[in-house]
């Protein structure tokens, strides 16, 4: 092989390396107005730690301690909906009458612009709380996600904390294929969903699993233990992709992307609450385990505060580095044809 085509081959090689290792621009990160509640029952565990994180990153929270409505979600970026909690303070405020008032006033914020972040927990159907996951699934379907929540119970025996009897106790700390679960669990060791659901998803109008059946721009972030099992407290209500007695692993954090009326926004669910409730997801320690739950929150968060547009055709970031290694490459042939020339 003559030096000359040494030197265009490596300078090709060299121009199509730089090109795909090119980072692709990400959406300015301004300062956001996220809302949470503390209301339903939900309760204001590890709220004041992440009010301090968001607030130091310059964004503004709001607590709808009086609950969700359509004038505390005026101009707000984000909606983070913790997991009610409690039979009779939730059931209370997300009754029948109540209930739609609350799933319009989100609906309607969620469609009224894009770019937008939702993020909405539940729990499991402990003393017969079904209510909260139709209710979760409910703000799920009405935002476009294809994620849904299983009216059941999590459990799980290989827990380091576990006492023999609070099988309820998952941790979650395995990582899905996909480049979003590996960004988002990465340092998350351990993490405690306390008496949690899962998670299923809706593709072509029926319901599948997760974690084992891939739908489009749903990428599951956290899965349990392959021994964890779908135990529902009211086994008379069946689930929709599991049965009981199924063993995992299953999916217990998901996001989801290009959602919206811009195909710009994200919704996030997850079984457990990640504030509030009788444990969240935030938690830092456990039965003497150090936890990294308030890393999976953050993480969780800052993605979903990213706002990402699906690329229509190719890149143009793309198109540019191919158009700057068409034009080198001609000027090396140009080069090379000019010195054999002068030989």
């Amino acid at each position: 092989m003559s030096r000359n085509k040494t030197i265009l081959i490596f300078t090709l090689f060299l121009l199509v390396s730089t090109v795909a290792a090119m980072p692709r621009p990400a959406a300015a990160q301004d300062s956001k107005t996220i809302v949470i509640t503390s209301a339903y029952g939900i309760g204001t565990k590890a709220v004041a730690n992440l009010t301090t994180w968001l607030e130091g990153l310059g964004h503004t929270v709001i607590d709808a301690k009086g609950g969700i409505n359509s004038s505390i979600l005026v101009g707000a970026d984000a909606l983070i909906f913790g997991s009610p909690y409690g039979p009779i303070t939730g059931l209370d405020a997300l009754n029948a009458t109540n209930g739609p008032i609350i799933f319009t006033a989100i609906k309607n914020w969620w469609e009224s612009a894009g770019g937008k972040f939702l993020w909405v927990a539940s729990d499991s159907d402990y003393e017969g709380r079904n209510w909260i996951a139709f209710n979760g699934s409910k703000i799920l379907e009405d935002a476009g996600s294809a994620m849904r929540f299983e009216p059941s119970d999590i459990t799980e025996t290989r827990c380091v904390w576990d006492d023999g009897v609070a099988h309820y106790r998952v941790n979650v700390n395995t990582t899905a294929p996909n480049p979003v679960s590996q960004s988002l669990m990465t340092g998350v060791n351990s993490s405690l969903f306390h008496g949690p659901t899962c998670l299923y998803g809706m593709s072509g109008g029926s319901p599948v699993n997760l974690a084992t059946t891939p739908i489009p721009n749903v990428f599951p972030i956290g899965l349990s233990d392959p021994t964890s099992i779908y135990e529902p407290d009211d086994p008379t209500v069946p689930g929709y992709a599991h049965t009981v007695g199924e063993t995992g692993p299953f999916v217990m954090i998901a996001g989801e992307m290009y959602l919206g009326p811009e195909d710009n926004s994200k919704v996030v669910a997850s079984g457990s609450t990640p504030y509030g409730g009788y444990e969240p997801i935030w938690k830092l320690n456990y039965h003497a385990l150090t936890l990294k739950g308030d890393v999976l929150v953050k993480n969780t968060i800052l993605w979903g505060l990213t706002v990402e547009a699906p690329i229509i055709g190719l890149d143009p970031l793309l198109i540019l580095g191919i158009a700057a290694v068409v034009i080198i490459v001609i000027v090396v042939i140009v080069v090379i044809i000019f010195l054999r020339r002068r030989k």
